[in-house]
């Protein structure tokens, strides 16, 4: 062998053993990393990310692992202040389905016997932290390049800390929170995916949605509504209106004492041919039907009045107006960052359990077409939301012919948010111009295209 042989082989050598040592190395990390996620221990995940990101300096998967558990945090600290704070994330009503039914109070927390009084300013910070956390999710994210990594993650396995007690318990499943703010979300081969390149900027993207939704109650001042209307929320602070929970308790337990009573919940029954209508009326299983809806129906329609009253109260004043300039930045960073997402995308030749795949790839969500027209229809959504972001396209109003609502002036100019004055048409007189209407012909070309579950696409490609 020749010298300069062995100098090859030697350098071969070297490079193969630096190779496979890396190798190992990184799938050591990912175990490590996967196995903190899936104990609900998101600050040691997001330690070892870290740690592993310094020592490899532009890692791609420890950059990518980082930011993911960043942003995790990020819901998990949301979700641990709701809980300290007593959310009743649960409460479910057979007529009005949640109450105040808001994204951010959504997240499924497990339910805090002992919390700490909320007010309107603890509940402000949590969401300006929120919007902190969200942004150093972001700015890592932002780093990750498109060069090629695999990274799998079940998410069915992943738990979030909301109550801090170190772990994380299967009522804390992330699939839980997904599904509390997102609705169903049907997988039909299980949930294990192998994220990419591909998902750094979607997440991100996700990153600057959430900001955006944060930043605009932090642009306005709701504490009357706060105070008039939360008391469900949490029950057990107090507020101003709790007094309605006291009523509630009252209502709840003699519900109760009828069904320990009864051994049943009281349902109707019909008269009985043998039985005039007189002694139905007084029959002890009609009377006791009659007083259990009663009282159930003060507990329904009670929901409903919370709900009703909220909107009511919805003419929220603005406090903070570089808030709703920096929500509009949000919107257009995940216009870019979705842009981004598809070009990867389509840029890759793999198929193996894609979060998002391209026409011709398999995602876990089977029922959810993904052809060639779903992404130019994606792209004219992102095409005309930018437009309207920057002024370039007016939205239609129904009682304004050729003129249209200047939507990046709403955002740099506010004025008192009242929905029920934008679509009375007063509200947004100082916004109206005439230019390039985005019309409803293009809406249904959109909906067409993605066969009528536009919202459903949203929630997934963001």
């Amino acid at each position: 062998m020749s010298m300069i042989s062995r100098i090859l082989y030697f350098i071969g050598g070297v490079v193969f053993s630096v190779s496979s040592a890396s190798a190992a190395s990184s799938e050591v990390f990912q175990d490590d990393y996967r196995a903190f996620l899936y104990q609900g221990q998101t600050v040691a995940a997001t330690k070892l990310a870290a740690q592993a990101l310094g020592q490899a300096g532009e890692d791609q998967e420890a950059r990518f692992a980082l930011g993911v558990s960043q942003f995790l945090l990020a819901v998990e600290n949301l979700g641990h202040g709701l809980y300290s704070y007593g959310l009743k994330s649960e409460y479910h009503s057979e007529l009005s389905g949640n109450v105040l039914d808001l994204p951010f109070l959504r997240l499924p927390v497990p339910q805090n016997e002992a919390p700490e009084q909320v007010s309107y300013e603890a509940l402000r910070g949590l969401l300006d932290q929120f919007v902190t956390d969200l942004a150093v999710a972001n700015n890592t994210l932002s780093g990750v390049t498109d060069q090629d990594f695999d990274f799998p993650l079940d998410l069915a396995r992943i738990r979030l800390d909301f109550d801090g007690d170190g772990h994380g318990s299967e009522r804390e499943a992330l699939l839980y929170s997904l599904i509390a703010v997102a609705g169903r979300v049907n997988s039909d081969n299980g949930y294990l995916v192998d994220f990419d390149q591909s998902d750094a900027p979607w997440l991100s993207g996700y990153c600057h949605l959430l900001s955006a939704m944060a930043e605009f109650p932090l642009a306005h001042e709701w504490e009357f509504a706060f105070n008039t209307t939360f008391h469900g929320l949490f029950p057990k602070s107090d507020l101003p209106s709790s007094q309605i929970n006291l009523e509630f308790a009252t209502v709840r337990d003699a519900m109760q004492a009828i069904i320990e009573k009864n051994g049943s919940i009281p349902r109707y029954t019909r008269k009985p041919y043998s039985m005039s209508w007189e002694e139905w009326a007084e029959s002890d299983p009609n009377k006791t039907y009659r007083q259990y809806k009663a009282m159930r129906d003060i507990a329904e329609f009670g929901a409903i009045a919370d709900l009703v009253a909220f909107f009511h109260l919805f003419n929220w004043p603005v406090v903070e107006p570089e808030r709703m300039a920096s929500a509009r930045e949000h919107l257009l960073g995940m216009i870019a960052t979705s842009r981004e997402n598809w070009m990867r995308i389509q840029a890759e030749t793999d198929n193996q359990r894609e979060w998002v795949p391209a026409p011709g790839q398999s995602g876990i969500f089977q029922r959810m077409r993904v052809d060639q027209d779903t992404v130019v229809a994606w792209h004219l959504f992102l095409d005309d939301f930018e437009a309207v972001l920057q002024g370039e396209r007016l939205i239609k109003h129904w009682r304004f012919i050729g003129k249209g609502i200047n939507v990046r002036r709403m955002f740099e100019e506010p004025r008192t948010f009242d929905p029920w004055l934008i679509g009375q048409g007063s509200a947004v007189l100082p916004y109206l111009e005439e230019g390039d209407l985005v019309t409803g012909d293009t809406a249904m070309t959109m909906l067409d295209l993605f066969d009528g579950g536009f919202f459903a696409y949203f929630i997934w490609f963001n």
